[in-house]
């Protein structure tokens, strides 16, 4: 055993270690105002980079929102907009992908099945179906990276025409949120708020309220500290 513990002594370079270990100047750099200040300038640096970044993916959804609304606001609904607590995991019978289908609908964050006709606008109290995937990068939640959806406070009612324009006209935004996402990996979720209450967030998602049916949803995008 003695020698075993002598030979791992030796392996280790542990007589050598030791010697640098005495040296008076391993480990002992000076930290002075200069060196002190080189490092915070780097990490300002950094910082003021990374702060820049997130501000031009913020001005690109300002910039779009500015030109859908100024080409859609006023024009009729055409077809439902997915409520976020409206959503459902469940694919209607003869629909597996409905994904792809309705690019003119807003998905209300609320609530996703069978996708209407695009020019018909009675039967937007239904449920919507979007097929969700588990995203470790947005921690393990089930979304939608083909369309964002909308949460509109419980006290709003998001049926009526002046909701179901906005939802219309805001459905430009998927384009300019899928860019951003692609420019930055890093990036999550991403969101519009109108005075309205009405909230469009990407990628589409359940909202959580929609899992647990004993819990009140309180949630209105005017009174978050953002």
């Amino acid at each position: 055993m003695g020698k075993s513990f002598s030979e791992l002594h030796t392996i280790t370079g542990e007589p050598y270690l030791k010697s640098i270990y005495k040296t008076t100047n391993f480990g002992a750099q000076e930290i002075n105002e200069t060196i002190a200040a080189t490092y915070l300038d780097t990490a300002i640096k950094k910082l003021e980079n990374i702060v820049s970044e997130k501000t031009k993916l913020v001005e690109n959804i300002k910039v779009a929102a500015e030109e859908a609304f100024v080409k859609r606001a006023e024009n009729e609904p055409i077809g439902c907009y997915y409520r976020a607590k409206a959503l459902t995991i469940v694919p209607p019978l003869n629909e597996t992908d409905n994904c792809s289908i309705c690019a003119k609908c807003y998905y209300r964050a609320k609530a996703l099945t069978i996708v209407p006709p695009l020019n018909e606008t009675d039967n937007c109290s239904i449920k919507f179906y979007i097929p969700l995937k588990q995203s470790p990068h947005y921690d393990n939640q089930y979304v939608c990276y083909n369309f964002s959806v909308a949460h509109v406070p419980t006290n709003v009612y998001d049926l009526s025409d002046k909701l179901k324009r906005i939802g219309n006209w805001t459905t430009e935004l998927d384009k300019v949120f899928k860019l951003n996402a692609e420019s930055d990996p890093t990036l999550k979720w991403q969101y519009f708020g109108s005075s309205t209450g009405f909230f469009r967030y990407y990628p589409g998602a359940m909202w959580d309220i929609q899992l647990d049916e004993y819990r009140l949803d309180f949630f209105d995008c005017r009174s978050q500290p953002w």
